[in-house]
């Protein structure tokens, strides 16, 4: 629909951002025929590019402006000081059609922590059903589920109906999948179930959205859009960028969302609403929007020349990103990496394959991986135990820099110390790393590195450190400050270094993934190392060193507009209602008020699922 079309009608619903989140609660409001519902998104219609649908292309669109924000944190203080690159999808499916396609799941522990927070009816026994909804599983032949020792998957714990397609893709399975489920039981871990009965711990080959009959990615725009876009009540405007909600307060100080203020061509229009104005930008941009609309801190707004209509702090606070650093090893001459893609002509032919006929590498994505607990990772020194460390040093935080609420310490330090729950998770990568160039997120993959490689992304699954979104004038055309904080909680740094020395020897004593690496000891076999740390890190000094100078981020931030108490750091009730607020709910990850363990899409379609629930029991239906 264009621009004009939509605004010569007033819709019941509005919804403001057309990405994971706001296509699955249109789509599902949509099925009431007697409700209008229209959407907003920045970007474009991209289902047809071959950037999008071939799933191992999915980091060509890094730093692309087609699909990515390309959004930049601020210099980070507590590492090394520099700006990384903040990859966040634009165009419909929004991060959902650049990501990995990784099907993570949170823990019981996990969702069970939001209702310790406030939050009831957000736990796990509550969320299942929408795990559930959004999913069509597809279960692996014998041979592929015995290939990538993936027979703990339990078809009955998963959907069978929901738009958006998960399995394993049938293909030739790489070494590292087929090697990293084995050794991870040989250093210890256990065998993995079936994430979906409640934990996740040992070495997994992650399922992936991914349709496994026509091998392309399955997504917000392929699931929930599509299918749906003929209806005629569910319309969508594309390049067409949200300045504001448009807040309108009366004689009782009562503000109510009426409609959304956005620009398409360079042209300024306006919608209206009948019932709600849902704002689904995402991380980032949800707070962006509040703070431009007069929702935020007082003084902020009023900086930027804001009227506040509603003065919340916690607005753009709060956000908790899942941060990594990285690992690489040379492997020997004859080991079939990702990196062959670095030769034009077989990058040509893997290209002319899948397109042709939905063959080779590219058909599939990055799903070796690893979940582990504290205690697995800590190496003592002296009498100090696992849980001495995090007592130390869960409340050592960097001055200057936000600190997280007493609740969230407590249930953070309880979950950290149970050896049940993963501290880590560890991605593992057959190519080489060039982890100098983080601001190019592109180029930490797809580089000029002059040898093929192996390489592992060990992440804190729940990070202590706490950041910030925030305006940086009263335009959304001008990108947010934004500010993870990195390391400035030291129980961060202590568990990322503890886990990077515990893997790196994981790796390099344990075959059968050993046996594929070049001589560790070899001179000139720690070439990826020098381009960042004089060595290889050796100790838990020098391992303290080289994450705050080898990390970037996994792509998960959340936690900017909080569900909780607002006396409590809540933007959003449990029902996603904007606090001070009538007509003005928040569905996307910035809800979530800690994190999850591992990649956070399912985790994402699930609250939108719930949210489209809620939102038609308030309106009857």
């Amino acid at each position: 629909m264009s621009p004009d079309e939509l605004t010569s009608t007033e819709f019941d619903f509005v919804i403001v951002g057309g990405g994971t989140a706001g296509l699955t609660v249109a789509a599902r409001l949509s099925e009431n025929p007697e409700w209008s519902v229209a959407v907003i998104e920045a970007g474009k219609d991209n289902t047809k590019d071959p950037l999008v649908y071939t799933p191992l292309l999915a980091m060509k669109m890094f730093d692309n402006p087609a699909f990515d924000w390309n959004f930049q944190t601020v210099p980070q203080k507590a590492a090394d000081g520099t700006a990384i690159g903040w990859p966040r999808g634009k165009g419909l499916g929004g991060s959902s059609m650049i990501n990995l396609q990784m099907v993570g799941n949170p823990s019981k522990q996990d969702l069970d922590n939001w209702v310790e927070l406030g939050n009831p009816s957000w736990g796990w026994d509550d969320m299942q059903k929408y795990f559930r909804k959004f999913e069509t599983f597809y279960p692996p032949s014998e041979k592929l589920a015995k290939e990538l020792q993936v027979e703990y998957l339990d078809p009955k714990l998963r959907g069978d109906s929901g738009p958006i397609q998960v399995g394993h893709v049938d293909m030739e399975i790489d070494w590292l999948k087929r090697d990293l489920p084995t050794m991870a039981q040989k250093l210890g871990l256990p065998a993995p179930n079936d994430p979906r009965k409640g934990s996740a711990l040992g070495g997994f080959n992650q399922l992936t959205a991914i349709d496994p009959k026509t091998k392309e990615r399955s997504y917000a725009a392929t699931g929930y859009w599509l299918p749906n876009k003929d209806r005629p009540n569910f319309s969508v405007v594309t390049e067409a960028l949200a300045e504001k909600v448009l807040l309108e307060k009366n004689i009782d100080g009562e503000v109510r969302a009426t409609g959304v203020s956005f620009t398409s061509g360079g042209k300024p229009y306006t919608i209206k609403v009948k019932k709600e104005v849902i704002v689904c930008g995402g991380t980032v941009q949800s707070p962006q929007i509040l703070e431009a609309s007069g929702i935020g801190k007082r003084e902020l707004l009023h900086k930027h020349e804001i009227e506040c209509l509603v003065d919340n702090p916690n607005v753009g606070e709060n956000l908790q990103d899942h941060c990594n650093v990285f690992v690489s090893w040379e492997t020997k001459p004859g080991v079939v990496t990702g990196d062959v893609v670095k030769d034009p002509a077989i990058a040509q032919q893997l290209m002319t394959a899948y397109l042709t006929a939905r063959q080779g590498p590219l058909s599939g994505t990055v799903s070796a991986t690893v979940y582990a607990p504290w205690h697995f990772a800590f190496q003592p020194s002296g009498s100090e135990n696992a849980e001495q460390c995090i007592q130390t040093l869960s409340r050592t935080i960097t001055p200057g820099s936000a600190v997280p609420p007493q609740k969230h310490l407590r249930i953070m330090e309880r979950q950290l110390g149970d050896p049940t729950e993963a501290a880590l998770q560890v991605i593992y990568i057959d190519s080489a790393v060039d982890i100098r160039d983080r601001n190019h997120c592109s180029r930490l993959y797809i580089n000029e590195l002059p040898f093929s490689g192996f390489s592992m992304l060990v992440c804190n699954t729940h990070p202590f450190s706490r950041g910030s979104v925030h305006i940086r004038s009263a335009l959304t055309h001008d990108a947010p400050t934004v500010d993870p904080g990195y390391f400035t909680n030291d129980m961060d740094t202590e568990v990322l270094a503890h886990s990077v020395l515990r893997m790196i020897q994981a790796v390099e004593t344990n075959n059968p993934i050993a046996a594929n690496l070049a001589d560790v000891g070899a001179p000139g076999s720690e070439k990826v190392w020098n381009r960042v740390f004089p060595t290889k890190p050796k100790t838990v000094e020098e391992a303290r060193e080289y994450v705050k100078k080898a990390y970037s981020t996994v792509y998960h931030p959340i936690g900017t507009c909080q569900m909780a108490p607002e006396s409590e750091g809540g933007v959003v009730d449990t029902s996603l209602r904007v606090y001070g607020t009538k007509g003005l709910r928040v569905v996307d990850a910035s809800i979530m008020p800690l994190h999850v363990q591992g990649n956070i899409m399912s985790s994402v379609y699930a609250i939108a699922e719930k949210a489209a629930d809620l939102i038609k029991e308030t309106w009857g239906t």
